[in-house]
């Protein structure tokens, strides 16, 4: 097992219970530890004294700013000096804990793409799946499989074949693509968790046959939306709610 595939499996230790639970529920969970975690880190890797001494000056500049808004030479000072104190000033006290967190978050948003990226495939339900060709090539390609295939399994060659699926058992299973004296294998679960880094696409280069793609819908919440913007949401909220409550800048 690599270094990504274990810290995978520490989260699916972890987090994975809520995930169990409602999909919502974990994006929630997830959100809220890492609204913990950034706030923690931002409290204690950060200078405190300097960035609060920043936001009241910012607050004096948005008055100075309201008080001169006729004198366009002021303004532009004023508004220099934020534009300054926005960017140069926060990030010199805050680039210690933005490289902290930045792994951390990296880790978790690539495991959400793999926990809610696409809907598990399930017994008895219909997918396709499709192989893309060399716009050249020519000839025949065959599909087996355990899974009973919908319609003919030897088709044309053309820049895209689909085939219709219906799967009757769970389990793993490998969809072989023959064509001329060449083959290539993908493997797709059927109703039960796939491994970490799991990819619904297999591209290949050096070869006719480019890309073997697996129909899955992608993973959809609350009103239709995917995971990332419930998950930014989320972690907006708890991320400004814990700051206020542990005061912090």
């Amino acid at each position: 097992m690599d270094l990504m595939n274990l810290v995978y499996r520490l989260f699916d230790i972890i987090l994975g219970w809520s995930f169990n639970i409602d999909p919502m529920l974990g994006v929630f969970v997830v959100s809220l530890v890492m609204g913990l975690v950034s706030t923690i880190v931002y409290k204690y890797f950060t200078d405190q004294k300097k960035l609060k001494e920043l936001n009241v000056r910012r607050k004096e500049l948005s008055e100075e700013l309201k008080k001169n808004s006729s004198n366009p030479a002021k303004v532009k000072e004023l508004n220099a000096e934020l534009m300054k104190m926005g960017f140069l000033d926060q990030y010199k006290y805050t680039w210690k804990a933005m490289l902290i967190t930045l792994l951390p978050f990296f880790l978790i948003f690539a495991w959400l793409g793999i926990v809610l990226g696409y809907t598990p495939l399930a017994v008895g339900e219909e997918f396709s799946v499709s192989a893309g060709f060399l716009s050249d090539a020519s000839g025949k390609v065959s599909l087996m499989s355990d899974i009973p295939v919908i319609g003919d399994a030897e088709k044309d060659i053309a820049s895209s074949v689909t085939w219709k699926l219906k799967p009757e058992t769970p389990g793993e299973f490998d969809l072989t693509f023959k064509y001329g004296e060449s083959e290539k294998v993908k493997k797709v679960y059927i109703g039960i968790d796939v491994p970490n880094g799991y990819k619904s696409v297999d591209a290949f280069g050096n070869s006719i046959l480019q890309k073997i793609s697996i129909g899955q819908k992608q993973t959809r919440l609350w009103f239709g939306w995917g995971w990332f913007w419930w998950y930014l949401i989320f972690v907006m909220i708890s991320s400004l709610v814990l700051r206020k409550y542990l005061k912090v800048n």
